[in-house]
């Protein structure tokens, strides 16, 4: 029978994590996620603490965002990946050394599709997460496709708030990929900015809890649903005025939770 968890990116209770990183696991859990996505907020612990407190609250550490010089300058990165227990390997995004915009991106490119075979074979499938800067073009392409298109085995983990806050449609970019998709990120917002605009900066445009907000989450449920997505993740980076970070999380579970059972 077809099951899709809820995971909770944890980027979004960084401040918590910080303050009580055990008291804030035990709150996910409590709140009905199935697993968490790590986004090198670890307090200094190693990976057999973290695994452990993670199976001491039942949840999965599923996956990482993982910055690329990680994956590329330090081989120490991938033991303690293996060690946690992560199977999606995500780099979140590209630093301009780095860049699929760069002079530098062909040879990028050649070591990481080296590295994802290394990966690979430790058990972890690599993946990339998308902003919005993603779909502004080079020579009538996407940025989005082309490093698809360049790393043929990596994954795309679709930020279908990112997709749609850059006037693209989230389903129809998971239809196209839909042999890649098996994670999924709901970031919801009001307000509307322009492409690579900074988000904090822009009158009127806040990230929201799930539910909340424009994204179409009924049609991007519906879609992950029909395509056999395993995973979908709450990934906002801050939260809207009068509420906190925990509170966003516990509703945007709720709202999953609901929703996973109407469409």
């Amino acid at each position: 029978m077809y099951h899709v968890s809820i995971a909770m990116g944890l980027y979004n209770v960084r401040w918590d994590l910080a303050k009580d990183f055990e008291g804030t696991l035990k709150q996910v859990a409590e709140m009905g996620y199935n697993g968490v996505e790590f986004a090198q907020n670890f307090g200094g612990r190693s990976a057999a603490e973290i695994r452990g407190l993670c199976e001491k609250y039942g949840l999965i550490p599923f996956a990482a965002h993982i910055p690329v010089e990680h994956i590329l300058e330090d081989e120490s990165w991938l033991s303690f990946y293996k060690e946690l227990g992560i199977e999606f390997a995500v780099i979140p995004y590209f630093p301009e050394e780095y860049s699929y915009r760069s002079k530098n991106w062909p040879e990028v490119a050649r070591r990481l599709n080296e590295a994802q075979k290394v990966w690979a074979e430790n058990g972890m499938t690599m993946c990339f997460h998308n902003h919005d800067g993603e779909f502004l073009q080079e020579n009538g392409k996407f940025y989005m496709d082309k490093v698809l298109e360049d790393l043929p085995a990596f994954q795309p983990e679709f930020d279908t708030g990112w997709v749609q806050i850059a006037g693209q449609d989230p389903v129809a970019y998971m239809e196209k990929y839909k042999d890649r998709v098996q994670i999924i990120q709901f970031k919801d917002y009001v307000g509307s900015k322009k492409i690579e605009e900074h988000a904090r900066e822009v009158a009127g445009f806040c990230f929201t809890d799930v539910g909340s907000g424009k994204l179409d989450c009924p049609r991007i449920m519906k879609a992950a649903k029909a395509q056999g997505v395993r995973w979908v993740t709450v990934e906002q980076d801050w939260s809207p005025e009068g509420k906190t970070d925990l509170e966003c999380q516990k509703l945007s579970c709720e709202y999953l939770r609901k929703l996973i059972q109407e469409v």
